[in-house]
């Protein structure tokens, strides 16, 4: 697979303002190759995805995670990933994910999303990947800032759960601007922060 560049003009807009102080992250840059060697030799936490236990999410809410390595882990079809999973609100037809970035650049990292959804008897009704994903930002107050790559998942009508799985193998990268004007690629890593809202 092969770089994954968000527009310019959208990371323009968006980063225009970007300073040191105003870009928060979610972790310290990511050492994936120690990450995945000890990926490599995790233990699923479940016999199947019946046994895993669902957080709720409310409708509207934005709802911050980690996915690290405390986190539990499942086989994928891309091997062993770390994960989190959630039970998703009556009514909710669309699913936002946001990647954050993970730390400062030039040692910035964010996690490619792989998303599995379940209807109420755990059944898979899609495993959703490779998504195309933009630059955009969470205000937390005016002028301080959380930067991610975010996509809006539609959601089939049974879908009831999300396993939200940090890709372990993906070499998908995005693009960040740094304050001085300097274009930065921003690669995948195993783990990290996301955050997900309901619609």
């Amino acid at each position: 697979m092969g770089m994954v560049h968000t527009p310019h003009s959208m990371i323009r807009t968006g980063l225009l303002a970007l300073s040191s102080a105003a870009l928060l992250v979610g972790c310290s840059g990511v050492p994936v190759a120690d990450v995945r060697a000890s990926l490599s030799k995790a233990k699923p936490c479940c016999a199947s995805v019946a046994s895993v236990v669902y957080a709720p999410l409310a409708l509207g809410s934005r709802t911050k995670f980690d996915i690290g390595t405390s986190s539990p882990v499942l086989e994928t079809s891309e091997g062993l990933a770390y994960f989190a999973a959630f039970q998703l609100p009556s009514g909710a037809g669309t699913l936002e994910i946001q990647a954050q970035n993970t730390s400062y650049l030039p040692k910035s990292t964010y996690p490619d999303p792989l998303v599995l959804v379940l209807d109420s008897q755990h059944r898979k009704l899609a495993e959703l990947k490779d998504i195309p994903l933009s630059r955009g930002r969470h205000t937390i107050v005016p002028g301080l800032y959380e930067y991610h790559y975010a996509a809006a998942l539609r959601l089939p009508p049974e879908a009831h759960y999300v396993l939200i799985f940090a890709r372990p193998q993906s070499d998908r990268s995005q693009s960040a601007v740094s304050d001085n004007g300097m274009y930065w690629p921003v690669p995948s890593a195993p783990v990290g922060t996301l955050a997900l809202v309901a619609r």
